[in-house]
């Protein structure tokens, strides 16, 4: 899988991924919202598995720029829990990347994948209290379903 956006390239993880995604996963800031650092071994390797599922149903793409194919985040977009037409979508992305827009690039080209296989509703969970989180996804036409402390929950109805 590979989806080009204007900057990034959004493609299936590979084991080389996993130093990278360790490096900022294990940033302070990036663990501000956690109640514990994600376990990136298991993490990358379940994405690594979605990547051959036939028929697909989750996808887990690591986010880079064109320019250099290191890891700088990843972006998901899961059905296999959700209902015919929905999905789950997150995102992240290295803290030394935050504030140049390449989140909002990511969550154009994953909604654009979604379209493609006929989602037509997206759902997102984020802390309550992750306002980077909020105001990306709000910017991107999600509102606000429900807050059950400490996450809130967010969808968006895809045209």
């Amino acid at each position: 899988m590979l989806i080009q956006t204007e900057r990034l390239c959004l493609r299936d993880p590979v084991e080389s991924d996993l130093p990278r995604i360790t490096s900022y996963q294990s940033d302070t800031r990036y663990l501000e919202h956690y109640l514990k650092p994600p376990d990136s071994k298991l993490i990358l390797g379940l994405a690594m598995e979605w990547a051959s599922e036939k028929p697909r149903k989750n996808y887990q793409l690591i986010i880079s720029s064109k320019v250099k194919s290191e890891a700088i985040g990843s972006i998901g977009l899961r059905t296999s829990n959700s209902a015919v037409g929905e999905a789950e979508v997150g995102i992240e992305i290295d803290p030394n990347h935050w504030g140049n827009g390449f989140a909002s690039e990511a969550l154009a080209g994953i909604i654009d994948l979604a379209k493609s296989i006929h989602i037509r509703r997206l759902q997102a969970i984020t802390n309550e209290k992750n306002t980077r989180a909020m105001a990306l996804l709000k910017t991107a036409g999600f509102y606000l379903d429900k807050v059950t402390t400490p996450f809130a929950y967010l969808s968006l109805l895809i045209k």
